[in-house]
């Protein structure tokens, strides 16, 4: 009886154990047959203005994924908390999720030491402190100058022992850079500063060497079809598409710009604008040549005016006296809504500047530009001549002009030049009755077209054309720039007779060459203007047919000794 009760004992536990898993695998089976009865939840993370970071969902007891931690500039990411208030931090590696709720992130200020780099010039000209970041690397500052020496680069110590080095070299307390000089008596070429050029210029009045220059030469021309040719392309290496090169092989030793021209094509073409600062670069920096700066500046009243009411951009009939209206700081006049003369004008002037600005140097020095400011001033055609306003006016507005741009553009020298309608250098003359002064004038020049030993219109006798008018002119300027220190050009020339060149095919050598070389004139260099086929061809200064009488007799020209062309820059 005894084994039958455990037996029966034993029967009882083991069905009341197999019912136990039956019940167990049957919630089981379910759980699997119906996973939506599982709890999740979602997450979403406050970056506090951070980049943004993607929310998550897991199950509930999951830990969550670390995400990738956001970026705040100028902050350092410190971890996700559970509470706005940032009190306890959430833990990836142990915490777990039971609910849906938002984490937040902390963020500390980043704080950078900063250091203080003095610049001990030893002499030279004053360069800034600068403030830098620590483990920053310095950048250049623009080099100093020293009268009579070369800049060799900045040095950690006193003694000039070790080369800064502003490539590798990085900040990590306060310090003091030394200049080292080199003794130097010449100039840098490429041309540095304007002392540079103006010291190279009189060095070769000195030395009888004459600079060939030549304006827009590779913006305009004449083709070998006798057609006008533009080119608005942006230059990056030497140029080879000029009148100059086509014809003589030889590149000229001066560019002439214009630095208004091409803002004021209607509508505005900024590839011009680009195409004359990039022409500049390569012409100053790779070809080591000089920059002439002309001002051709609209009357502003024709500009507003819809270009109407004159035939010719530099005058507008109704408003004969501009200069005394850009004077007048608050004057009553208003050229249009909004703007006084003065207003309109300066803003054209800052266009000029800010073109100017931008021709540097692959070392970043700013190309040394000679600025021809308010030419022809002893004649009637342009709304600053001598019939539109005073002396004084036009004084006032030419140092007004030039004090504006020295204000923003390192390194510009300043050409004076009145049309050929004078004879000597009386202080009521042509030439100086409105000179502004050897404080604002660098380079003593004139207009002349008619340089040709044969009878040309003298204009009723109160100046003389011709080959002997232009001797006479350019010895008076060489003796006054002698005893003033000051350089000697032709700013405008070029032969404006009908048929030009083309009739007049002996030009360059006989009757141009003998007043550049006469005795007593000392000329740096001439700029021949950009040439133009008008109706008589008196516009044709230069030669455009490669295979003629004139083209040969400007090759004979640019060959003989005096003539300086681009090689002889490249040389130096």
């Amino acid at each position: 009886m005894k084994n039958i009760r455990i037996f029966k004992l034993f029967s009882a536990i083991l069905a009341m154990f197999v019912m136990f898993l039956t019940v167990s695998i049957s919630i089981a089976s379910c759980k699997e047959d119906n996973p939506g009865s599982v709890k999740t939840f979602t997450v979403i993370f406050n970056s506090n203005g951070g980049s943004s970071v993607s929310p998550q969902t897991v199950n509930e007891g999951d830990r969550l994924e670390e995400p990738i931690e956001p970026i705040k500039i100028g902050n350092i990411f410190e971890g996700w908390y559970r509470e706005s208030s940032l009190t306890n931090k959430w833990d990836f590696a142990t915490n777990v999720v039971t609910s849906s709720f938002t984490l937040f992130a902390s963020w500390t200020t980043e704080s950078f030491n900063t250091f203080t780099v003095t610049f001990e010039s030893n002499d030279g000209s004053p360069v800034a402190d600068r403030i830098v970041e620590e483990g920053e690397r310095l950048t250049s500052p623009a080099s100093p100058s020293k009268t009579g020496h070369r800049f060799a680069g900045w040095y950690k110590e006193a003694s000039l022992t070790t080369l800064w080095s502003f490539d590798i070299d990085v900040i990590s307390s306060n310090i003091t850079l030394y200049a080292k000089w080199e003794m130097f008596d010449g100039v840098t070429v490429p041309f540095e500063t304007r002392e540079d050029v103006l010291k190279f210029l009189k060095n070769c009045a000195s030395d009888g060497n004459i600079l060939f220059g030549k304006h827009l030469e590779y913006r305009a021309g004449i083709d070998e079809n006798k057609q006008r040719w533009w080119n608005s392309n942006i230059h990056t290496a030497v140029p080879t598409h000029g009148d100059t090169y086509r014809i003589t092989g030889k590149q000229p030793a001066v560019l002439g710009m214009d630095v208004f021209e091409p803002f004021q094509a209607n509508p505005a073409q900024p590839n011009v604008v680009n195409s004359m600062i990039s022409t500049v670069k390569v012409f100053a920096g790779t070809m080591k040549g000089l920059i002439a700066i002309s001002c051709h500046i609209e009357n502003p009243w024709w500009h507003v005016n819809g270009r109407q009411g004159a035939s010719y951009r530099y005058i507008d009939p109704n408003n004969p006296n501009v200069v005394r209206q850009i004077l007048e700081t608050n004057g009553p006049v208003q050229l249009k809504q909004g703007f006084t003369v003065k207003e309109y004008f300066d803003a054209k002037v800052d266009e000029a500047i800010n073109a100017m600005l931008e021709m540097k140097l692959a070392n970043g020095r700013q190309i040394p530009l000679m600025v021809r400011l308010f030419h022809e001033n002893s004649r009637e055609w342009f709304w600053w001549g001598d019939t539109r306003c005073s002396a004084a006016e036009y004084i006032a507005l030419y140092k007004y002009t030039a004090d504006r741009m020295k204000a923003r553009v390192e390194n510009l020298s300043f050409i004076y030049a009145p049309d050929r309608n004078w004879v000597d250098l009386s202080a009521t003359g042509k030439y100086m009755d409105r000179y502004p002064g050897n404080d604002y004038v660098d380079i003593l020049a004139y207009d002349d077209y008619f340089i040709i030993n044969q009878d040309v219109f003298n204009h009723g006798g109160t100046y003389s054309n011709g080959l002997q008018g232009a001797i006479t002119r350019l010895r008076a300027l060489s003796q006054y720039a002698n005893t003033h220190d000051k350089v000697v050009m032709l700013a405008e020339t070029g032969l404006m007779l009908p048929g030009g060149v083309v009739t007049q095919n002996n030009w360059f050598t006989n009757h141009f060459y003998q007043a550049l070389t006469a005795e007593g004139v000392n000329l740096s260099f001439f700029v021949i203007w950009s040439p133009w086929p008008w109706e008589d061809d008196s516009g044709l200064i230069f030669p455009y047919r490669k295979v003629s009488p004139e083209a040969d007799n400007l090759r004979d020209f640019v060959s003989r000794d005096r003539i300086k062309m681009n090689d002889f820059m490249m040389e130096q």
